[in-house]
This record gives structure tokens, C-alpha cells and sequence, in this order.
């Protein structure tokens, strides 16, 4: 494997010192549970799939550019894991007795132009029946597809692709889907010329723009092995660009000279400490991920926040990892901190690093010796002065036996809890919830007084997942957030969706409300009302804690049809929710 010498920027940087002592007794954690009554994890590789159309070759030269790149990748994680104290932990490539990567070649059905970004999954019905042809069970592995719809012109220096670029998975399984083209090579990482025409990102150097993908190989492995997005602690920015933030477009850049490069954020090693290609351990990997944060507090500090509580876990846990995401870049500029828990369970950790004049939100992700996860979230805000309001935090804490119970579908128990709640705001939305549940739906619209939509019952609802909810969320948190905004009554409208209502003789004027992608959702939706056919209102298209005004005229109507669509063709997590729809 070659050996590159890292800049002295990123030679130093490691977790902040005053997590150093935190990272250290992690270890200890992790080294405790899996040196006992060890269960080795040789059979635990990243499998890679060379997948094409039917109608074009595999790239040029794609076996030899293949293992150089994830050789590269390898190394990289190896440096980062040692550089924070775990050794040198990396993937475990699959190869053959030489040496060499094994590659699974899989053939497309259709011709290339029957295939698009979104068709990941399209594309992963192809290749599994070739993994299993193998001997492979490929819901239980961590699998990279590499595709072939990707053009490259060698004499005009342009490039151009459409392939699936995502991944998901956990310590159990995963998928990312890549791309592959004749010229991405590590070979290639310090030239500065020549500059190409890329689709994307314009005119950049051939170094750069192997910088770009072949980090978009390394980020997205990372979502296949469990990593979500972030931009790592304050300390640790100082340095470069998270792996898992932005760092999938730096890259290598110290390579030419064009900046720090990347980095692995502590937060992201200390979860792939866990993960069995990195343990070398798959002890409890199939165990039950039992962990409950309990005794939940929030104390404002003026111009950060401190979250405290207990962990109650049937495993050990190694770490609590904090997520501080602010809104407005997705998850890609999430803070980060941790902390481990002492020998109760019990934990503090301080959330500061917070932008001004913002929404939030932190996660808390409990780290479980076996690889599995648990999280508890929370919403802030922060004003223009920097300081902080943490008062839906403790509204979602005065609510957490209550969400607890019916995340467990114990509705009776959560409506005894809704009940005893003291009178407030919590009180009313957890009744609320309740009540929703119960179906409390009009059978006649009242006249000359406002009409909340939610309770009338539709003529026609259709959803893209699950069953038809109103006025709570099917999810284990049913309550109705966006955008800092609670909500008692609201539509579930999971795209594609369409409610009809037929109005009759009425007497109302306007329908008026909001629209959006409800907080913790990651799907992008665009929202149309038709009033007799007509179209009175379309939004373009909203993503998570993006929330939208409507008021269109229904003088005279007879029909009301919402329509809930997905811009993108991307199906995942598009929850639309229409939130306090009312006729006035």
C-alpha cells in the first residue's frame, strides 16, 4: 500500500483536548466488551459490484483504477482512525489470494438511457441476484455499486453523468451507489491540468475533479457504513473539511497544494469504532438495540445550552454524540461534540458553537458496543443576539413519556400520561393527539364560523406510505413540527398524495394555511390545491423545516383536491403535511 506524508495541518489535528480523556475511556469501553468472549468478523468486507447497462462496456482499465482508488480510501481511513487514538482500524477490502479486488460484474437490463439518478434501487434489484449467486446474502452486507452512466470525452475534456450517488446503512448492512469513468484515478489527484469541463462543477483541474468523486466514493462508503453528515467540532475545522460534511469535494486537496484536505471528524470514528470492519469483532451484532435516554434536562446558558440525562441500555455504551444542526444546509454543517457516559448511564454535554439568529436542532445519538444506535432529539433557536431558546426542547421533554408511550403503540397508556400532564401547551397537543387517534371526525361542516380541513372527513385520500393520519404523524414522534412551529392539526400527506373534500353549500370564502416538510423528515416536496380543477396554488419544491403559506378563494366552490407531488423522483422520506388548513 503506498504511503503518502499528510500536511503538518492535518497531522495535528486531533479531537479537542478536553475530549481527549473522553475518546480515551471509549476505547476502554469497546476493548472491554469484545476481548471478552470475542466473535471474529472475517466474513465482514466491503463486497463491490461493477454494474452497466446493456447496451455499453464496462469503463476502460476498470479493475487496475478500481483497486487504486480504494487502496486510497482504505489508507485514509486507516490514517484518520489512528490519528484519534484507534489504531489503524480501516474497511476490509475483498480480495482474492493475490492480492486483488474481487469484483462482481452485473449486466442492466435495459439500454443506459432508460436509467437515471434516482434508479438506485432499479439498479440493486440487477445486482443482487448476482451476490446471492455468490454465496452472499447482500441485505447483510455493506455493498458499493459502481455504475457505468458516466460519459467522458478524452480529446474535449468533458464529463458528464447520471448515476445514483447515495448510500444508507448501519453496522449491519448498507449500500452506496457510485460512479465510474475512465478518468478517475488516484493517479490523477495532483495534476493541475488539465482543466475539464465537468457538469456539474465547471472548469476545474483533473485533480480536482478526482478530488471531488473520488471523495464522493469515500463520503458516501461512509453513509454505508452508518455515518450521517456533519462538519465536525470547532476545534477540528481548524484544520480542513470534515469527510462527512463538505470533505467529499477536498478530498486529497494537500496533495496539490490546493488546500488542508479532509479529515475524519472524531464523532464519525468513534461510530465506526463499532462497526465489525472496523472492530474485527461481530459480537451482538444481532442483539437488540435497547437504549432509552431518561431524566432528560435542558439548562439555558445564555448563549449555548447544556443537555443532561441517563442512558438505560441492555448493552454498554460507549459514547453520547451530539449532532448541532442548525437549519439551512441540510446536515452538512452539523457541530459536533460527545461524551461518555459514567457507570450509571448518567451524561452531560454542552451544545455551544451555535450560529446566530437561526433554528436548530440537536441530536443525541447513544453508541452501542455492537454497533447499533439510539437517538433523542430536540429543537433550539438562537436570536440575533446570539442568545439561545430552549424552550421547545423543554416542551419535547415534557412530552417524552408521552411520545415514549406511543412510539411502543401503547395508546392507552399515552393517553392516561396526555391526561395527567399539567394544563399547558403540552397538554393540549398531547390530547389532541389522542383524540386524532380516536378518529373524532366531523360528518357535517359548521357554518359561518372558521373549519379546520383535518376534521372533516375527505372523499377521496390516498398517501405514498403508510396509512392516511390527521392531526398526528405515523411515526414513533407523532407530533406535528416544522420550522420551530408546533402544530395541533395537520394533513398527512407522505408524497404522492391526494385529498379530496366536496364542500356542498357552504359559506366560506378563503382556504387558508401552511404547507411543508414536517422536522426529521429529509424528503423534498412540492404542494398544488385545485379548486373545481383549477389551479389555485403551487409551491415549489420544500424541503425538511421549510414552511409555506397558503390562502387561495373558494367562493362558490364545489371541490377542493390537495395534491402532494415529489419534484426529484426520489421517493424517500417525502412527508408532506398540509398544517392547520382551514375555511374561513
Amino acid at each position: 500500500m503506498k504511503t503518502f506524508h499528510l500536511t503538518l495541518a492535518l497531522l495535528v489535528l486531533t479531537a479537542a483536548p478536553s475530549q481527549s480523556q473522553s475518546l480515551s475511556d471509549a476505547r476502554e469501553i469497546l476493548k472491554a466488551y469484545h476481548t471478552i468472549d470475542p466473535i471474529p468478523a472475517a466474513d465482514r468486507k466491503l463486497r463491490i459490484v461493477c454494474w452497466r447497462s446493456k447496451d455499453t462496456p464496462y469503463p476502460s482499465d476498470q479493475a487496475a483504477r478500481l483497486q487504486r482508488i480504494m487502496l486510497d480510501i482504505q489508507e485514509f481511513y486507516a490514517d484518520e482512525m489512528e490519528r484519534l487514538g484507534f489504531g489503524r482500524r480501516t474497511i476490509q477490502l475483498d480480495t482474492d489470494a493475490e492480492g486483488k479486488l474481487i469484483l462482481h460484474q452485473a449486466v442492466g437490463t435495459e439500454p443506459s438511457t432508460s436509467y437515471r439518478r434516482p434508479d438506485g434501487q432499479k439498479i440493486k434489484s440487477e445486482c443482487w441476484p448476482l451476490l446471492k449467486q455468490a454465496g452472499l446474502d447482500p441485505d447483510r452486507e455493506t455493498v458499493m455499486i459502481f455504475t457505468n452512466l458516466a460519459s467522458w470525452d478524452d480529446e474535449t475534456k468533458v464529463f458528464r453523468h447520471r448515476s445514483p450517488y447515495y448510500a444508507g446503512g448501519n453496522a449491519r448492512h448498507g449500500t452506496a451507489w457510485q460512479l465510474d469513468s475512465p478518468q478517475l484515478d488516484t493517479l490523477h489527484l495532483e495534476k493541475q491540468q488539465p482543466i475539464i469541463d465537468d457538469g456539474e462543477y465547471g472548469k476545474i483541474s483533473l485533480g480536482k475533479h478526482n478530488s471531488i468523486f473520488i471523495g464522493g466514493i469515500a463520503h458516501e462508503l461512509g453513509h454505508a457504513l452508518g455515518l450521517p453528515h456533519c462538519m465536525g467540532s470547532i476545534h477540528e475545522r481548524a484544520s480542513g473539511t470534515a469527510l462527512m460534511g463538505a470533505g467529499n469535494r477536498t478530498y486529497r486537496d494537500e496533495r496539490r497544494g490546493d488546500g488542508q484536505g479532509s479529515f475524519l471528524s472524531a464523532v464519525s470514528a468513534l461510530r465506526l469504532a463499532s462497526h465489525p470492519q472496523f472492530s474485527g469483532s461481530k459480537k451482538g451484532l444481532n442483539l437488540p438495540n435497547k437504549a432509552q435516554f431518561t431524566d432528560m434536562k435542558a439548562i439555558d446558558k445564555g448563549d449555548h445550552f447544556i443537555l443532561s440525562g441517563s442512558i438505560k441500555s441492555a448493552l454498554p455504551v460507549y459514547a453520547v454524540v451530539a449532532y448541532i444542526d442548525a437549519a439551512g444546509h441540510g446536515d452538512y454543517d452539523s457541530r459536533t461534540t460527545f461524551t461518555v457516559p459514567d457507570a450509571n448511564g448518567d451524561f452531560q454535554i454542552e451544545c455551544s458553537d451555535l450560529p446566530k439568529h437561526t433554528e436548530g436542532e440537536v441530536r443525541l445519538v447513544a453508541l452501542l458496543v455492537n454497533g447499533g444506535t439510539n437517538q433523542w432529539r430536540g429543537p433550539y433557536t438562537v436570536g440575533k443576539d446570539g442568545k439561545v431558546d430552549i424552550s421547545s426542547i423543554q416542551l419535547e421533554l415534557q412530552l417524552q413519556e408521552f411520545t415514549h408511550a406511543w412510539s411502543k403503540k401503547e395508546h392507552t397508556q399515552a393517553a392516561a400520561i396526555a391526561d395527567s400532564l399539567p394544563l399547558g401547551r403540552a397538554k393540549t397537543l398531547a390530547q389532541g393527539i389522542v383524540s386524532a387517534k380516536q378518529k373524532l371526525i366531523q360528518t357535517k361542516q359548521p357554518q359561518g364560523i372558521p373549519c379546520l380541513l383535518s376534521t372533516l372527513q375527505p372523499t377521496s385520500e390516498t398517501v405514498g406510505w403508510g396509512k392516511p393520519t390527521y392531526n398526528y404523524l405515523p411515526r414513533a414522534n407523532p407530533l406535528l413540527r416544522c420550522a420551530g412551529n408546533y402544530f395541533q392539526t395537520g394533513i398527512y400527506a407522505h408524497s404522492p398524495a391526494q385529498h379530496i373534500y366536496q364542500l356542498g353549500e357552504h359559506s366560506y370564502q378563503t382556504l387558508a394555511g401552511y404547507c411543508g416538510v414536517p422536522t426529521g423528515a429529509f424528503g423534498t416536496v412540492s404542494f398544488q390545491i385545485l379548486i373545481d380543477g383549477q389551479n389555485r396554488y403551487q409551491s415549489k419544491a420544500v424541503k425538511p423545516d421549510q414552511l409555506k403559506s397558503f390562502q387561495v378563494d373558494i367562493s362558490n366552490a364545489k371541490q377542493i383536491r390537495l395534491i402532494v407531488s415529489d419534484p426529484d423522483n426520489n421517493k424517500a422520506g417525502d412527508w408532506g403535511v398540509w398544517f392547520d388548513a382551514r375555511l374561513e
